[in-house]
């Protein structure tokens, strides 16, 4: 006879051994290790920063720190000497554009200030000289960028091309006039008031050229119409071929928007163009006298012209 598990009974011991075959084994105890010899020993971890220091304050012990070093190093002289080269320099490029003339006052007190940090360069006071010579480039620079605007206002005005952008042309003077007044209390506010002043002179400059060639080729045009009514072309051609191709040459150099250059060739074009007309007019007319000679002769000899009545 066949036996049986109970169901009940079968369940339990399916459950058991799945219990006993997923349960975790117990890892087999290991010999404790064995101490590291001083010679393999690892090093200490680092010590944590002491209390009452924050991370900011550290960083400041640390700069100051470099500071302390730079200085021990004597690259304080170093850098004193490098700056006043700078100032130096800028100095002479203002001086070139005769600044101690145009701007005199503000040049000579700039020229102060900076015997002033040479002076502290001399006397060991580095960090004084260093700062102070930074603050003297940049009057220098000021007044040389200044010396730039005035020739622009001047030579805008010679030609009287403020009418071509009269917007502009206002903008520019009075961020001039602003340079110079802030100069000597916000040197850095006077150095963007030069910097706006000359960009609008540029602009002024370069919109009046492209009007002003505009003009210069409309008159050159005129000319040349007037010489091809009198047949000029035909008349004195290589006079009027010698015409035809400065006005070409004008033309390419406004395609590539120098119209400094193209509104002066407009201009020879069209005194070309009217030497052309001069020279067929003249050729006319003294072939005209000529006919009106001979008719007289024949008339004289009565000898009436072809198709006279």
């Amino acid at each position: 006879m066949e036996y049986r598990i109970p169901p009940l009974a079968a369940a339990a011991a399916l459950f058991l051994s799945i219990s006993r075959a997923s349960a975790p084994k117990s890892p087999p105890s290991s010999p404790p290790a064995p101490s590291p010899s001083p010679a393999l020993a690892q090093p200490a971890p680092a010590q944590a920063p002491k209390q009452g220091i924050s991370p900011p304050d550290a960083l400041k012990a640390q700069a100051t720190d470099l500071r302390k070093k730079t200085f021990d190093y004597d690259l304080k002289s170093y850098l004193a000497d490098e700056r006043a080269k700078e100032a130096e320099a800028m100095r002479q490029a203002a001086l070139g554009k005769s600044a101690d003339k145009l701007f005199a006052d503000p040049f000579a007190q700039a020229l102060t200030e900076y015997q002033k940090r040479v002076a502290a360069r001399d006397a060991g006071d580095y960090e004084e000289a260093i700062a102070g010579f930074q603050a003297s480039t940049l009057s220098f620079s000021v007044l040389y960028r200044l010396c730039e605007a005035s020739a622009a206002s001047d030579k805008i005005g010679s030609r009287d091309f403020a009418k071509w952008d009269g917007s502009n042309w206002s903008l520019a003077e009075g961020r001039y006039g602003a340079a110079q007044s802030l100069l000597a209390s916000d040197a850095k506010a006077s150095s963007d008031a030069v910097d706006e002043a000359n960009l609008r002179y540029g602009l002024v400059w370069q919109n009046a050229l492209e009007f002003y060639a505009g003009e210069r080729r409309s008159a050159s045009e005129d000319e040349d119409k007037r010489a091809l009514d009198l047949k000029a072309n035909v008349a004195v051609k290589d006079e009027y071929a010698a015409a035809r191709a400065l006005y070409d040459e004008a033309e390419a150099k406004a395609a590539e928007k120098d119209f400094d250059t193209s509104a002066g060739l407009y201009d020879q074009a069209a005194k070309a163009f009217d030497g052309a007309y001069d020279d067929a007019k003249a050729k006319l007319d003294a072939a005209l006298g000529e006919l009106d000679s001979l008719d007289k002769a024949l008339a004289a000899k009565g000898v009436r012209p072809a198709g006279a009545q």
